[in-house]
């Protein structure tokens, strides 16, 4: 008769402990990849909210005539019907929606010389950012979230730190952003 050979060690497979390490490493490597994936989402987002301010400001100023801008008032509608709304915003019922769906706005201010953008419901995560790159453009004369101190083109990366808290938690923050304009008075 014969005897039963008992398997190798190699041969029995896995025991649960080395399947339950193999998995937690395997997770943990999938858990950081998706983390560093919604930073590049949101960087993405930033870039795009970037370029749509800049090329928003650039289609505004390409309507200016001798006198300016015209009367104060809403220049959003005659934007949307010239079909003058960079293509990476949305047009929705009427109104421009930004990469956070907060409607944009555009108005004529200082006595037609200048215009304001409305760029609402930005997360606190990409505030700073943003308001750094459009202060470093040079076309906005000011950028305002709500919260002093009115940021220009030499305001210090603690006044946009400050400046990029919101109100309450949870909220957003929205950029009125200047051109050709007096900035507006700190609230």
């Amino acid at each position: 008769m014969k005897t039963a050979v008992p398997l190798s060690y190699r041969a029995r497979g896995f025991t649960a402990l080395e399947l339950i390490i193999v998995l937690v490493i395997g997770f943990s490597i999938i858990a950081l990849s998706a983390s560093k994936m919604g930073e590049l989402f949101n960087a993405s987002k930033i870039t795009r909210a970037t370029s749509s301010i800049m090329e928003l400001a650039t289609s505004v100023r390409s309507i200016q005539g001798q006198d300016g801008y015209g009367a104060v008032g809403s220049l959003t509608a005659n934007l949307i019907n010239n079909d003058l709304v960079p293509k990476t915003l949305k047009i929705k019922n009427g109104a421009i929606e930004n990469e956070w769906n907060g409607a944009v706005t555009v108005d004529v201010i200082n006595g037609g010389q200048g215009f304001s953008i409305v760029y609402p419901s930005i997360p606190k995560s990409a505030c700073s950012k943003l308001a750094t790159g459009l202060l470093s453009s040079g076309i906005f004369t000011s950028l305002n979230t709500g919260t002093p101190p009115i940021l220009t083109t030499t305001s210090t990366p603690q006044n946009v730190l400050t400046s990029c808290i919101p109100a309450a938690a949870g909220t957003t923050v929205t950029f009125s952003l200047e051109v050709d304009g007096q900035p507006p008075a700190a609230p």
